[in-house]
C-alpha cells in the first residue's frame, strides 16, 4: 500500500512539474528563442515514448490501480538481499485508451513484466538533466538581472543595518530622556 502511494505521488508530481514548467516557459519566454531552446532540450532528454508512457501510467494508476505483479527478493552473491518490484505490462496493455501513440509503441516494446525502479530511474534522470540544464541556462540568460538583484540585496541589507542602528540610538535617547 505504501509503495503504491509513493509511486502514485511520484507520477502525479512529475506530471504537475512538467505542466507547471511548460506553462512558465511559454508565459515568460513568449516570442523568445529560449522557448524553442527549452522544448528542444526536453525532446533531447526525454524519448517521446518514455514521456508518453509515464503520462499513461500516471493516468492508469490514478483512475485504476498500480498494476504491480510481484515483489521479488533476490539473494545476491555477497549474501545481501535485493528487492525488486515488477510492473505488469500485460495489465497495462488491456487499457489501450490510456495510451498515446508513442506510449503504445513503448508499451508494446516491453516484456510482460518490467522492474518499475528501472523505468522510474530513467524518467528521474531525464527530469534531472532537463532541470540542471534549465538552471544553468537561466543563470546565463539572466546574468545581468541576477547581478543587479545581488547589488540591490546588498544595498537593502546595508540600509537595514543602518535603520536598526538608528532605531537603537533613538530607543536609547528615549530611555535617557524619561
Amino acid at each position: 500500500m505504501e509503495l503504491n502511494r509513493l509511486i502514485l505521488n511520484y507520477l502525479a508530481a512529475s506530471e504537475a512539474l512538467r505542466e507547471h514548467t511548460n506553462y512558465q516557459i511559454i508565459t515568460l519566454y513568449s516570442g523568445q528563442p529560449f522557448r524553442a531552446e527549452f522544448f528542444h532540450e526536453t525532446k533531447v532528454n526525454f524519448s517521446p515514448n518514455l514521456r508518453s508512457f509515464m503520462r499513461g501510467l500516471r493516468h492508469y494508476t490514478l483512475h485504476h490501480k498500480l498494476p504491480l505483479s510481484i515483489t521479488q527478493f533476490i539473494v545476491q552473491q555477497d549474501h545481501t538481499l535485493r528487492g525488486q518490484v515488477l510492473l505488469s505490462i500485460c495489465a497495462l496493455r488491456e487499457y489501450e485508451s490510456y495510451w498515446e501513440k508513442s506510449g503504445k509503441a513503448y508499451l508494446h516494446s516491453l516484456s510482460d513484466e518490467i522492474e518499475i525502479a528501472e523505468v522510474l530511474a530513467q524518467h528521474k534522470n531525464a527530469i534531472s538533466s532537463v532541470y540542471d540544464w534549465l538552471a544553468t541556462r537561466q543563470k546565463e540568460l539572466h546574468r545581468e538581472e541576477l547581478a543587479e538583484l545581488g547589488h540591490l540585496q546588498r544595498q537593502l541589507r546595508s540600509e537595514g543595518r543602518r535603520i536598526r542602528k538608528e532605531l537603537s540610538k533613538t530607543e536609547e535617547n528615549t530611555r535617557i530622556a524619561t
